[in-house]
């Protein structure tokens, strides 16, 4: 009866989840045509126009070509993905153009941006004051990043009733030994450098002392820098600022006016006729990036020579094993050797935003650009993370320019095996039985522990790595192995610590990076590439993962979830590792 009763349940649970699937595809399908049916003819901009900067517009690194990736599901619409590139290059051209009177921030529930793309677009509308043009901030809502950009602005305005966050940093680790003990799985650990902590969650219930150190003094740098921009924005000292964080001095809109925090409580209609204000309309005309970039016809020469911007976005892998932004080895190798044999790029940007991952696929990009520096230079601009196999493949770089909140260096190894022999016999009943030709044949196997030369023999192939990695540092920059070692053990810098151990020459934009290209080029006239150029999806593939975006869609994994599931991509993923601690994610957003 049992059997049956199991039987049926999974049987309609397969009816239902393929019902709701065809029911989303048709939906998706159908909203798909009618957003293809008739295609928005750029708009025209008009004099007086505001560019909006919208806090809560998802603004990626690099397209993914994922169809599914531009699809609102709230509008079933196809609305191309927006990068944190065009948002700035919309800032920049809207300071020159007699049409745009300024730029307002708005604030979201939702933010969704990480801290480097922040910095970036801060630091661009710091530059955009320069044109004597307004900038305004509005918003329900203001977490610490948000309100990290929208200090920038002339007038920092709230919802009377708004949500205001300003309580420091704070980095939380979910740790997974008692998990894997409750389960009967062993995790075999390898790994050279005391602060080398991405195997830490598997062996330890908590974070050692050296991690606590490195995370400390990490977090402690990237609000360090958070607390200064605002300050110099807001005019308020870095101790009042650290103050209100401490002792929790803003309970309500209105405290944050007193501690000049914000300039003014305004409703949205009060906002409405501010802006018709400051720009003499009796209507706000507000642009966003994308159709202000669409509408922008340059007049300039489209020059021959050029900088390529090669991005190099997500894990390092051998081979690609999920759906999330990869980096594979070969695939990005073949890129860098097109760009060497293409005799109009003339400089290349290597936009590093990687935590690391496998070792030999770091290696084989490193071997190629290389090659390519014989015959361009090379400068490096690092997004979020440039760490451990991250800064493997930056380290030959004529020049690396990283952002103050960048987590870099991270110069370690470490080889990780899960043994499941325990877990499989008493919980599932599962023995596990083979023959083998010889004594280590088995090496590595799910179901056998290891032996002490086996143990031995993996240890010397981390340690070895290590050094290798530690040497080629060495030489990249130009400095002694053993001052490179003193900063190296697995050991996470940000960005503004990287430039005092000279693991980074500059601290600055991708914008920064081109500028420095082009010098190293001697490059006067020259227009930008991106590359790889985008992938578009097939029909046959947009078709064939409707299913699971239906399920990802409608059931969002948790944070919680998607650190757990790190754990099977970690597992899947052989040989030595060159990789970050975790996913580091903060409060500040």
């Amino acid at each position: 009866m049992n059997f049956f009763k199991t039987f049926l349940a999974c049987l309609m649970a397969i009816i239902i989840g393929s019902i709701v699937s065809a029911i989303f595809s048709l939906i998706v399908f159908v909203g798909i045509i009618s957003s293809f049916s008739g295609e928005e003819e750029p708009i025209q901009v008009k004099a007086n126009s505001i560019l909006t900067i919208n806090l809560g517009t998802p603004a990626v690194e690099v397209e993914s070509g994922s169809f599914w990736d531009n699809i609102d599901m709230t509008t079933m619409q196809v609305k191309p993905s927006l990068t944190v590139n065009q948002i700035i290059s919309s800032i920049k051209i809207a300071a020159k153009d007699p049409m745009i009177d300024g730029i307002y921030i708005k604030t979201s529930m939702t933010p969704q941006m990480s801290t480097d793309a922040i910095y970036q677009i801060r630091t661009e509308l710091t530059k955009f004051k320069e044109s004597q043009k307004f900038i305004v901030a509005y918003g329900d809502v203001y977490t610490q990043g948000q309100y990290w950009i929208a200090s920038v602005a002339d007038k920092v305005m709230a919802y009377p009733k708004a949500y205001f966050s300003w309580s420091g940093m704070a980095v939380d680790v979910m740790f997974f030994k008692e998990t894997l003990d409750k389960f009967g799985v062993k995790a075999e650990i390898f790994r050279y450098g005391k602060y080398k902590s991405a195997i830490e969650p598997y062996m330890l219930n908590a974070m050692s002392k050296e991690n606590k150190q490195q995370m400390t003094e990490m977090t402690q740098s990237m609000w360090g820098q958070v607390v200064r921009d605002v300050a110099k924005s807001r005019g308020i000292t870095e101790t009042q600022l650290k103050k209100i964080a401490s002792d929790m001095m803003i309970e309500d809109m209105q405290d944050a006016v007193e501690l000049n925090m914000v300039d003014s409580l305004i409703t949205r209609t009060q906002l409405q006729e501010y802006l018709c204000g400051i720009t003499q309309t009796k209507k706000p005309r507000l642009v966003d990036p994308k159709s202000y970039l669409n509408s922008y016809v340059s007049g300039e020469a489209i020059a021959k020579e050029r900088i390529a911007v090669l991005y190099a976005d997500g894990a390092i892998v051998d081979v690609a094993d999920g759906n999330e932004a990869q980096i594979v080895g070969n695939k990005l190798r073949a890129e860098i050797k097109k760009i060497a044999d293409n005799d109009a790029i003339k400089a290349v940007v290597l936009r590093v935003n990687s935590p690391g991952g496998s070792v030999l696929a770091s290696d084989i990009i490193l071997e190629e650009l290389k090659s390519l520096k014989k015959k361009k230079p090379i400068v490096v601009s690092m997004g979020n993370y440039a760490a451990s196999g991250g800064y493997y493949i930056s380290a030959f770089a004529d020049k690396i320019i990283a952002s103050p909140m960048t987590l870099t260096g991270s110069i370690g190894v470490f080889g990780i095996s899960f043994n499941v022999e325990k877990g499989a016999k008493q919980i599932l009943g599962v023995s596990v039985d083979g023959v083998q030709t010889n004594e280590n044949a088995s090496v590595g196997g799910m179901f056998r522990e290891l032996t002490p030369m086996q143990r031995q023999f993996i240890q010397r192939g981390v340690d070895s790595t290590y050094v290798d990695f530690v040497g080629l540092v060495a030489q990249g920059r130009g400095m002694a192995f053993d001052d490179v070692e003193k900063i190296a053990g697995g050991r996470v810098w940000t960005g503004e610590q990287a430039l005092e151990l000279k693991l980074v020459d500059k601290l600055g934009t991708m914008q920064d990076a081109i500028a420095e290209a082009a010098i190293l080029a001697d490059l006067k006239d020259y227009r930008v590439v991106q590359l790889p150029k985008k992938e578009e999806m097939s029909f046959l593939t947009m078709l064939t993962e409707a299913p699971q975006v239906a399920i990802d869609k409608m059931f969002p994994l948790s944070n919680e979830i998607r650190k757990i599931k790190t754990v099977e991509r970690l597992y899947k993923r052989k040989g030595v590792q060159a990789s970050l601690p975790y996913a580091i994610e903060t409060n500040l957003n």
